[in-house]
């Protein structure tokens, strides 16, 4: 066992394959008569891989993490709308707190059994992608293993689902879906990265 990526523990538990993905956007705004349209463009460069151990404890603390900061974000949403709608109805009494306190409790549980499903590497890429972000540039580790993104029964991992968990946009997905997650050999493909002399390309 290896050191934990994270807090440094001797031993941690579990290794993880990631994708490197330098991340970034541009936004353009178009004024029209009557509107403007801003459009987003996505840009996406591979960089590597990393090989990275997270300690069990991490990845629990990074679970609890991740609840309480969607329930702050449903809680936010949620006594916002009720709150514009009170002002334009005229209408305030007990029923907004009532309100809030069932929807945010609802987002709560749905996201306590949520954060359960989900699968510990995707936990791992959000510690290294938050280690490894600031306000100017953001590299997104992506977890590689196929398992992740193959559905109950399927013969190979999913596209598209491989996007949507991965947080990917553009063709860079194709090229590591069809490289290094569909072959059989995957792991030892990415592996090669390391054992061929090539270095560990941390963001």
């Amino acid at each position: 066992m290896c050191e934990c990526k994270n807090c440094k523990k001797a031993n941690a538990e579990n290794t993880y394959r990631f994708a490197v993905v330098n991340k970034s956007s541009t936004s353009s705004t178009t004024n029209y008569v009557v509107a403007k349209k801003t459009t987003t463009t996505v840009y996406e460069k591979f960089i590597g891989f990393e090989k990275s151990s997270i300690c069990n404890s991490c990845i629990k603390k990074e679970r609890v993490k991740y609840v309480l900061k969607w329930t702050a974000l449903i809680a936010i949403g949620t006594l916002a709308t009720l709150l514009v709608a009170a002002f334009r109805t005229g209408s305030f009494g007990l029923w907004i707190p009532i309100v809030f306190g069932i929807v945010t409790l609802i987002g709560a549980i749905s996201l306590f059994f949520y954060s359960i499903a989900r699968k510990d590497a995707f936990f791992a890429a959000d510690i290294r992608t938050a280690r490894n972000s600031n306000n100017s540039v953001k590299y997104l580790f992506v977890p590689m293993d196929a398992s992740l993104y193959t559905a109950k029964g399927a013969a190979k991992p999913d596209l598209q689902l491989f996007k949507n968990r991965g947080g990917l946009r553009t063709k860079v997905a194709d090229k590591l879906y069809e490289n290094y997650l569909v072959p059989e050999n995957s792991d030892e493909l990415i592996d090669s990265f390391f054992t061929d002399g090539k270095s560990d390309q941390e963001a």
